[in-house]
């Protein structure tokens, strides 16, 4: 299933912890799309 870069940007955000710093880059969106669509929808 293909995410929208919305569903990526999100989970990007979310998936980090509210204290520490966002290190925003390509790299880190290509990954967080790629650890997106591993996970199973119910």
């Amino acid at each position: 299933m293909k995410c929208s870069v919305f569903e990526v940007v999100r989970y990007f955000l979310m998936s980090s912890h509210y204290r520490s710093l966002v290190n925003y880059s390509q790299e880190s969106l290509k990954e967080a799309a790629i650890r997106l669509e591993r996970l199973p929808y119910g």
